[in-house]
């Protein structure tokens, strides 16, 4: 089954596999919540901001003309084909190029309308790490729910019940009261173990990276006894979430607490970046040595800080790219070159080659380190 998380991925894959070009690329972001009159801010945020570009792109030109033709078909979309119950709307154009995406975010990004050579993919990649899919088990010991969540959409992906399994005093006729307590507790662990092994299923179908776990406290201790070691390191229990929980209860619950392990996760990444780089194993940091690496395919994780801001170069022709000052012509194939925002050109060529990104707050100890690094798969020559 598609998901919408899954049709955001795709869709932020694709434009990051697009070829170069020098065509104009218009990339818009839009926060789609309404204000306290029940309008959309967004929108006449873009109406304004779209005038704004057209006028910096001059009156004549291809450029224009592409630009002026993607203008007229994203306000026609946003006025008559676009759901505005999403909190959110990212979407591509290049009429040059015969490109037009659009995808409805769950999540209000930070309005932006942008024209360049390529498309603006650093808010949508963040988004995707920011929002990692993460399961929700529920169970009590006869109910158990299993859900996943990313970016902000949740699903529930089973439940399964046990009460062909339940024993009762009825059914334990003359049994000793041990013998009835044993059997309760191997009814327990074995419903468990159905659960464990479900949850494993979707924890590799829908690549989890969180497993969140609550309810009746002796159903979580037999499902902790139950679980893989694999997914029971990615587990982590919310005390007093109770098995009957709604959805949106769910996600209420559950996003700031992934939220507080995000952080964890940032902190522990830099800690080790830094460490390794400082031993000269397999990590480097600053801009320089993380392009070389990206363009070696060598690259395992990218670290990149929301504080890291540097101008660039890239090819209109090849794929290749730099930091420092622009070359009159790409030292690799002798065509003309364009100055970029080196985070975008990072983060967009990351994910063309399925490098992870690893994104993190500004405040670090990795912005005293060029505010980015990458972890290596192999020592750089």
């Amino acid at each position: 089954m598609t998901t919408h998380a899954s049709l955001i991925h795709d869709t932020l894959q694709r434009l990051a596999s697009l070829p170069p070009g020098t065509e104009p690329f218009l990339s818009l972001y839009l926060d789609m919540r309404t204000d306290g009159g029940g309008t959309h801010p967004g929108l006449t945020y873009l109406r304004t901001a779209l005038v704004r570009q057209g006028r910096a792109l001059g009156q004549r030109g291809a450029a224009v003309e592409s630009f002026q033709s993607d203008a007229e078909r994203v306000q026609q979309y946003v006025d008559s084909v676009l759901d505005r119950s999403h909190q959110g709307l990212a979407l591509f154009a290049c009429h040059a190029r015969g490109i037009f995406e659009a995808v409805a975010l769950p999540l209000a990004p930070q309005n932006s309308v942008v024209v360049a050579q390529s498309p603006r993919l650093y808010q949508l990649a963040r988004l995707v790490d920011d929002y990692r899919p993460y399961c929700v088990a529920l169970l009590s010991r006869t109910r158990a729910r299993v859900f996943t969540v990313a970016l902000g959409d949740i699903t529930l992906n089973a439940e399964l019940h046990q009460s062909d399994r339940e024993v009762t005093k009825i059914q334990a006729g003359g049994w000793w009261k041990g013998t009835y307590q044993r059997r309760v507790e191997n009814t327990i662990a074995e419903f468990a173990e159905d659960v464990a092994a479900r949850l494993a299923q979707v924890c590799e179908a829908e690549h989890i990276s969180r497993v969140v776990v609550g309810g009746e406290v002796t159903a979580l201790a037999a499902l902790e006894r139950a679980l893989p070691a694999a997914i029971g390191k990615l587990a982590i229990s919310i005390d007093r979430m109770d098995a009957g929980l709604p959805e949106h209860a769910v996600l209420l619950r559950t996003m700031p607490a992934m939220a507080d392990v995000a952080r964890e996760g940032e902190a522990q990444a830099v800690a080790e970046l830094l460490d390794l780089a400082a031993h000269g194993e397999l990590a480097v940091v600053g801009v320089e040595p993380v392009i070389y690496a990206l363009q070696q395919g060598a690259a395992d994780e990218l670290v990149l800080s929301d504080s890291f801001s540097a101008k660039g170069w890239r090819c209109t022709n090849c794929l290749t790219y730099g930091s420092g000052g622009t070359p009159s012509t790409c030292p690799a194939c002798n065509a003309a070159v364009v100055q970029v925002d080196l985070n975008e050109s990072l983060a967009g060529n990351a994910t063309r080659l399925h490098v992870p990104i690893e994104f993190v707050r500004p405040g670090t100890q990795l912005d005293g380190s060029g505010g980015v690094g990458a972890f290596l798969r192999y020592p750089l020559p």
